[in-house]
């Protein structure tokens, strides 16, 4: 903490900075406005959160000091060529959103309206020397934590990354996504054992919703998308032994692969755990972080058990394949730790505790709490027992928020101002802290701050104390040991179970579920029931013999959550599963744009499919072997696919001269799929029919015919695949003087007339239902 002394002298530095930057501008033509953040939301700082990066775009370092952006004065800054600078309205609440953002980072008050404005870039002289208007754009990045970026044209763009590049390259410019980084929880599955793998898809450290993992090899062929959590679970059914190919997409991002083994069912994987420190000091509090790993590869989910020498506790690793836990042994000896995963051989070390002397006598401690009910507040205490002056603190509780959450912290005035954070409250991070310019306080007992918790649900967690800083009156600092408290919430209340008839249901078909509610084997009237998942979102009550029925229509495959509450009751939870009801997904129509197109490979048509579908959203894809191509060309999706409906596209080109029917495959998650074909002509010549609704003449020139077109029928067939129906084709027979017609698409039970020769120079007659371009790409006569 900072006394007044130290405000002063920061005082004294800036206005020196101020001084010395009016004395040394230079020119600086190319410092330009490259990134605003403007409406953050609350989960990203919010409206303290706003900031402008800047980037030095010449060849010489600029300093900017004492310039002013927004009406406000830029402090000390210099930039280097190709270097960038944050001007952040509050450069704290900066750092905590970008813990890992390395460029130069300085505080200005600037205030960014949420509905755009003009954004200017003044030299100490006054002098304009960039501006930004995004009034006409701010909608692009309002509250959806995208940021504007500056793009290679000069105007701006919604960022492509949550949270936007600050001092980094504008993910909008080329080769500016940012890449994927994904890990499995398992790092081999035993073939024909049906196995639950859960993917974490990460970039730059953040998760990333939406990203498609797919899995192929070892015949496994399926995908899955990442929550809002970044992870996704797909099971895995492997029939032989190698390994499984896994890739990552997603718009914005580059991909990002990995692989999973698959196993005879033998010697599963070994795990290997480390220890950071190799003994504790015996009655002192000491943080030991376990780094698991198995062939190298950091290992996620790992349980790491300690046991001896009055130690009792665990931790499981996280993606980083680390935990720290607390040790605070208090006897002499070896403490055992043994590390655990499904899947994995456990792996086993110690860590030595021995006596280190003297230990420190003060303690910071925080005391217990407990209610009966959700809902329920009480209050525990920050207190120091055999301290001397101590005169201020910047301490951080962590716990769990599933369980009860801090709503209100108060500090003992006695430390003089509170400048408290509790902003990440529901996130289970509270941060207090105090300003004493005085004298500070000795001896036990002394509190530092009252917290008042709220349940949030039933259970037990660990009120956890971190010391950010602790000073005596002199900015001297004090070492204490810790005391961590726990909070409980109904600890006596007796817990719900349901028990569920039938557990499965099929997708699309309505089905009633018989929930069962009993506590200690009693029948539990007025339970709430309450199904959420695969489209369902629903509750019931049960009545006096503890059933209620719910009426279930699952949309989509997979899990459908179900969760029994009733006050004075621990919470049951369950689940059914959703399987499918083999529904096909259909091709409504699939077309190629323009029907025919040159043989010269430069030339090229647009295919688009339009699909109807149950559940997930289906692969499509289109076998281009016809024409050179790929087998299995994937098709991809038109914008945002509407629930049960999409459009998908793809661009092709080819030498190879003739008409094609070209199949398009539509497959949903459970292989169930349907398949149409697209009709294209390809030839060294091109003639364009503008056909109009109604009748038409028409007529080749002499020097073209068309690729597989020989015959009025067939011509009228390919008008009709190119994308409007063509109902009639006729034309004048010289010979007998009369027209003669042949019906390209007749009525129910009509016959179909003798179709007759394509000829070059001859006249026709067309009949189409709406306008239509359509092309001819044929060979010389």
């Amino acid at each position: 903490m900072n006394n007044g002394k130290i405000w002063v002298t920061m005082l004294i530095a800036l206005s020196l900075g101020l001084l010395v930057s009016a004395a040394s501008v230079q020119a600086a033509d190319d410092i330009m406005i490259n990134e605003i953040m403007y409406a953050p939301t609350d989960a990203l700082g919010g409206q303290y959160n706003e900031w402008v990066e800047l980037y030095n775009n010449d060849t010489e370092e600029v300093n900017i000091t004492g310039w002013v952006i927004d009406d406000k004065t830029i402090p000390a800054v210099t930039m280097q060529p190709g270097e960038y600078a944050i001007i952040a309205k509050n450069d704290t609440k900066f750092a905590d959103c970008y813990p890992d953002v390395m460029c130069t980072v300085v505080k200005a008050a600037i205030s960014l309206l949420n509905d755009g404005e003009v954004i200017s870039l003044n030299d100490s002289s006054e002098s304009v020397i960039d501006d930004a208007d995004f009034t006409g754009c701010a909608d692009l990045a309002l509250k959806n934590n995208k940021t504007l970026e500056r793009n290679a044209a000069g105007g701006w763009e919604a960022s492509l990354v949550d949270g936007g590049t600050p001092c980094a390259a504008n993910s909008v410019l080329d080769g500016g996504s940012s890449a994927l980084t994904v890990s499995a929880d398992l790092a081999s599955v035993d073939v024909d054992a049906q196995t639950d793998v859960t993917f974490t898809v990460t970039s730059d450290g953040a998760v990333i919703e939406g990203a498609l993992v797919t899995l192929l090899g070892c015949g496994v062929d399926v995908n899955g998308t990442t929550g809002a959590d970044g992870t996704v679970a797909i099971s895995v059914n492997a029939t032989s032994v190698g390994t499984i190919d896994v890739t990552v997409t997603m718009d914005g991002y580059e991909s990002a692969t990995t692989s999973v083994d698959a196993a005879d069912g033998g010697v599963p994987p070994a795990l290997a755990v480390s220890a950071d420190l190799a003994s504790v000091d015996v009655g002192a509090q000491t943080d030991v972080t376990f780094t698991v790993t198995s062939d190298g590869a950091v290992i996620e989910g790992a349980l790491v058990t300690l046991l001896g020498c009055g130690v009792d506790t665990n931790g499981t690793t996280g993606a980083d394949g680390t935990v720290t836990i607390s040790v605070n042994a208090t006897s002499d000896g070896t403490i055992d730790v043994t590390v655990t995963k499904d899947g994995y051989e456990g792996a086993t070390t110690s860590v030595d505790a021995a006596d280190g002397g003297v230990l420190p006598t003060s303690v910071l401690s925080i005391s217990d709490g407990a209610v009966d009910n959700v809902g329920d507040t009480c209050e525990v205490t920050i207190t120091a027992d055999n301290v001397t002056d101590l005169a201020n603190f910047d301490v951080t509780v962590t716990y769990d928020p599933a369980v009860g959450i801090v709503t209100d912290a108060a500090n003992d005035g006695a430390f003089g101002v509170a400048v408290n954070n509790l902003e990440s409250a529901a996130n289970g991070t509270v941060r207090l802290a105090s300003l004493n310019f005085g004298d500070g306080q000795t001896g036990d007992g002394i509190l530092l701050s009252t917290l008042t918790l709220e349940a949030t649900g039933n259970g037990t967690t660990a009120l956890t104390l971190a010391i950010n800083e602790l000073k005596n009156s002199s900015e001297g600092a004090i070492t204490v040991s810790i005391d961590d408290g726990e909070f409980t919430v109904g600890g006596n209340i007796t817990p719900l179970a349901v028990a569920i008839d039938p557990t499965s249901v099929d997708m699309g078909n309505q089905t009633d579920v018989t929930f069962t509610v009993t506590s200690d084997g009693v029948a539990i009237e007025g339970a709430l029931v309450t199904l959420s998942g695969c489209g369902v979102e629903t509750d019931g009550t049960t009545g006096a013999n503890g059933t209620v029925a719910i009426s279930v229509t699952a949309t989509s495959a997979g899990t459908i959550d179900v969760t029994v509450t009733k006050d004075e009751y621990a919470d049951a939870t369950a689940t059914i599963t959703v399987v499918s009801s083999g529904i096909v997904p259909v091709i409504e129509s699939a077309i190629a744009s323009p029907n025919a197109i040159l043989s010269d490979g430069n030339d090229s048509t647009t295919l688009t499919v339009v699909v109807t579908y149950m559940g997930a959203a289906p692969s499509v894809t289109v076998d281009l072997s016809a024409i050179g191509g790929s087998s299995e060309q994937a098709m991809e999706t038109v914008g945002d696919l509407q629930a049960g409906a999409g459009t998908w596209t793809t661009t092709v080109s080819t030498t190879t001269e003739g008409t094609f029917e070209l199949p398009v495959t539509v497959s949903d998650a459970d292989g169930t799929s349907s398949t149409a074909n697209i009709v294209l002509t390809a030839g060294p010549y091109k003639y364009t029919l503008n056909l109009k609704q109604g009748w038409n003449m028409v007529s080749l020139p002499y020097d073209i015919t068309a690729v597989g077109i020989d015959t009025t029928q067939r011509l009228g067939d390919v008008i009709t695949a190119a994308g409007e129906t063509c109902y009639y084709v006729s034309q004048f027979n010289a010979t007998s003087q009369k027209m003669e017609s042949d019906i390209i698409n007749p009525l129910e039970d009509m016959p179909q007339d003798t179709t007759y020769s394509i000829m070059g120079g001859q006249g026709y007659f067309i009949f189409v239902g709406d306008d239509l371009d359509f092309v001819v790409a044929g060979t010389l006569w």
